[in-house]
This record gives structure tokens, C-alpha cells and sequence, in this order.
């Protein structure tokens, strides 16, 4: 399984066209196999546009490998009780996304020293009474995810820092109620990414970012009466339901996010352009 740090496959005539490619200086590579039928040992063939050496990090250790155009492989040892990590920290990425540091990678030693972030995780945590009489409470219009983001970043805004200690360790599992990457957990990421950079990012990018959802509602919307016109039938329930859901809850919760922006325009002590200096690439 291949992460967002990849380009899909391309065609051509070359060796290696068909095959993944990464353009990030890191990136993550994934065998999910089962406990009772897991392999040993892994191949892993790589190759690269030029002469290159490239490091192959597991929970073990490292290998490096020097390749070209010509495919190389390197046989792995799996590690089977490696603790994966969710989250060292918040990050702001590019394009204002709030994301999690270190998302999915073996904790193999690379987040053991104590570091600032821009913002904190939501899960199992703890805070101070004057945070939240400065800063305020979570915002009831999120419902789930993104609402930490907002109140990490409204917080950023009012000057407040955020420590990640490595020493300080929860268990969890991620989107274990929603099931990541289903129509529940993707519409809510979206919805309220929309509403913290409406909240709380450079105008422009929150204008287009209203705009790109509300066209996904309109054309949502069109294809259902498509689907209506040509079919005869009306789609299923939960589609109609996920639909106006999009309809109903988006402009109430879009007219509650610009008046919270407009209080935070007169309280703000860090301007954007100092929060932008965290954006950091995975």
C-alpha cells in the first residue's frame, strides 16, 4: 500500500513505466499481511531517474541501496511488533491542512526528542483552565475531526505554543468508529477543513476551498436528479440523507464560522504570515 507521498502509476514505453513512484524525499511503503500468515522476509525493487543512493528505513535498522535506471532489490526482514505512530504532534501542511506528524510511520526512534508543534491531537487530552477561558471551547458546528486543529490554531493565533514530549504516550486507533477513507469520515474531514480555514486562514485560500465544497454539493446534487431522469428511481436513503445533510448543515455552520473569525481578526497577537513559517511537507 502506497501513502500520499506517491504518483499513481504511469504508462510508457520504459522499464519501469506501470510502477509507483514517490516525489517526496520521504515516503512510505506498506505490506499488510495477516498475523497467522506473515512472511519473513519482503522484496523490495527499486529504481531511479539518475544515479542515487536511497535508504530503506524499517524497525530494525536501515539499508541503503545504490541504484539507477536499472531495478534493484533488496531483501527485507518484517518486524511484527512494531508500534505505529498516529501522531507526534500536529502540522500545518501545505495549502493550510492540518495533518498529523509522523502519521503512519514505524516508530523506529525519528520523533524521540522533545519538539514545538503548531497544534495538538484531540485524543486523550488535557486542558488548562486559562487556555480555555483565552482561547474557548471546541466548536460545536465541527461535531468530529478538525475540531482540535481549530482550537490548536486559535490558540497559535493568540499566542499560545505547543510542546510534543515523546515520553507522554496513548494507545489508539484511528477512525475506528468513522473507518477511514468511508463517505462519513471523508465528508466531515472535508466539510471542516473548509470551516478552520474559514475560521482562521488567509482569505483566498478559505474563499476557494468554500468554493470547491460548495460545488461538490451542487454537483452532488445534479447527479442525483440525473440519476432520477434517467433511471426512474430515486437513489438509496443514506444518499439522500448524506446529501442534505451537505445542504442543511454547511451554511449555518459557514455563517457561525465567519462571525468567530471576525472576533478573532480583533484578539489576534501572531499574524498568518508568522503561522505560515510552520508549514512543513510530510
Amino acid at each position: 500500500r502506497f501513502d500520499e507521498r506517491w504518483w499513481a502509476p504511469e504508462s510508457g514505453a520504459e522499464p519501469t513505466s506501470g510502477l509507483p513512484r514517490w516525489s517526496f524525499p520521504r515516503a512510505g511503503l506498506w505490506w499488510p499481511v495477516s498475523a497467522e500468515a506473515a512472511p519473513d522476509t519482503v522484496e523490495l525493487e527499486v529504481a531511479a531517474a539518475v544515479a542515487t543512493s536511497v535508504e530503506v528505513l524499517t524497525a530494525d535498522g536501515s539499508t541503503w541501496i545504490d541504484t539507477d535506471t536499472t531495478p534493484r532489490r533488496v531483501s527485507l526482514e518484517l518486524h511484527r511488533h512494531c508500534r505505529i505512530i498516529n501522531n507526534a504532534g500536529g502540522g500545518l501542511f501545505p495549502g493550510w491542512y492540518g495533518g498529523d506528524r509522523g502519521f503512519l510511520e514505524p516508530d523506529v526512534g525519528q520523533y524521540d526528542e522533545p519538539d514545538d508543534v503548531f497544534s495538538w491531537c484531540g485524543g486523550a487530552v488535557l486542558l488548562g483552565t486559562a487556555y480555555l477561558r483565552d482561547v474557548g471551547l471546541f466548536d460545536p458546528h465541527f461535531f468530529l475531526y478538525y475540531e482540535d486543529f481549530d482550537l490548536s490554531w486559535r490558540g497559535r493565533s493568540l499566542g499560545w505554543r505547543y510542546r510534543y514530549v515523546p515520553t507522554s504516550v496513548v494507545l489508539h486507533e484511528h477512525a475506528y468508529s468513522s473507518k477511514a477513507g468511508s463517505a462519513f469520515f471523508t465528508f466531515w474531514v472535508r466539510r471542516n477543513r473548509c470551516l478552520t480555514l474559514i475560521k482562521n486562514g488567509p482569505a483566498n485560500v478559505a474563499w476557494r476551498a468554500t468554493l470547491v465544497e460548495v460545488k461538490l454539493v451542487v454537483r452532488q446534487g445534479v447527479r442525483l436528479v440525473y440519476r432520477l431522469a434517467r433511471y426512474r428511481e430515486l437513489p438509496s436513503r443514506q444518499v439522500l440523507a448524506d446529501w442534505w445533510t451537505s445542504c442543511r448543515s454547511f451554511p449555518t455552520a459557514v455563517g457561525s464560522a465567519l462571525r468567530d473569525r471576525r472576533r478573532m481578526a480583533r484578539r489576534r497577537r501572531v499574524p498568518l504570515s508568522a503561522l505560515a513559517g510552520w508549514t512543513m511537507t510530510r
